[in-house]
């Protein structure tokens, strides 16, 4: 795995999300004594292949519901909390695209303000200085 993002959830499990072998996406989830969490995907592994774009891992946000959602260059996925696609995200397949008007065609992070409202953020332009 490659460009790991890790996230701790409230009740401790730890949730690791990367690329593998340039091919798919792979999420881990260990309980907080680090077993796998058997309640997620197959022994605590899923596995998800996605539009050759989006093999890059970049971001990853936690949702109140125990689900997740995952950045890539191109899309948002949104998973479920055992770790299946979220069908009910998006237009009924689980993601929404970030190549919108005015954008670069590459997100680099989610942003949550004050309120919980989450947003994306591009990256910055090359040769500039980005204060936050």
């Amino acid at each position: 795995m490659t460009r790991l993002e890790l996230a701790i959830l409230p009740d401790g499990r730890i949730l690791l999300a990367g690329y593998y072998y340039h091919r798919s996406q792979l999420f881990l989830r260990y309980l907080p004594d680090g077993t796998p969490d058997e309640s997620f995907g197959k022994r605590g592994r899923t596995q998800h292949d996605f539009a050759e774009a989006d093999k890059r891992q970049l971001d990853l946000i936690l949702l109140e519901d125990g689900g997740f959602l995952s950045l890539t260059p191109q899309a948002v996925y949104a998973f479920q909390e055992d770790g299946t696609e979220d069908d009910s995200f998006g237009g009924g397949d689980g993601r929404v695209t970030t190549n919108q008007p005015g954008m670069r065609n590459v997100a680099a992070a989610f942003v949550v303000d004050a309120s919980g409202e989450s947003s994306l953020r591009e990256p910055p332009t090359p040769g500039t200085t980005t204060l936050l």
